[in-house]
């Protein structure tokens, strides 16, 4: 349910993490290599792809690399919605060419317009949040630092994923 909650000043990066600069942190050894990861080479279209399938501990830990931290889920949805309340980073209505969302193996609402799989980071810049960032509906799930539960092991994820229809992406 929607509630007031006051968000002290903070900085979220403007896109997804890349796979070239998740690449980064497991060359340093600061990051765990995710199944099937492997380094693209710096000029190849895949450096511009989302890192998948990290951990959130490896989310965490690449989040100390690059000298951050994850956002707690109300930082990261005051950088998805604004102040107005929207339900998207754009605006009310879901929209298939404002975020990588809605295509599961060719059905779905955006099926035809979207592939179906991550694309390059910031895609979609008609879909900026209010806050300019990129990439906070659709595309790949994003960590937050936030428990789902008292389980310790289930933590949060927020904005969508590319791959899925049953689930519509929202800020």
């Amino acid at each position: 349910p929607m509630r007031k909650v006051v968000v002290k000043v903070f900085r979220i990066d403007r896109t997804e993490v890349t796979r070239a600069a998740y690449a980064r942190c497991v060359a340093a050894r600061r990051c765990e290599a995710p199944p099937g990861f492997e380094t693209p080479a710096p000029d190849a279209p895949e450096a511009r792809l989302p890192v998948t399938h990290v951990s959130w501990k490896d989310a965490q830990a690449y989040c100390r690399f690059a000298g951050g931290r994850l956002p707690s889920e109300a930082e990261w949805e005051k950088a998805a919605r604004g102040s107005d309340g929207r339900v998207f980073p754009w605006g009310d209505e879901p929209a298939c060419d404002r975020a990588n969302w809605g295509n599961f193996e060719g059905e779905g609402p955006c099926a035809g317009q979207n592939p179906g799989r991550p694309i390059a980071v910031g895609s979609h810049p008609a879909g900026a949040s209010p806050a300019g960032a990129l990439d906070m509906a659709g595309n790949v799930w994003e960590w937050v630092a936030d428990r789902y539960d008292e389980d310790p092991e289930r933590r949060v994820v927020r904005g969508g994923s590319c791959c899925s229809y049953f689930v519509t992406p929202r800020a």
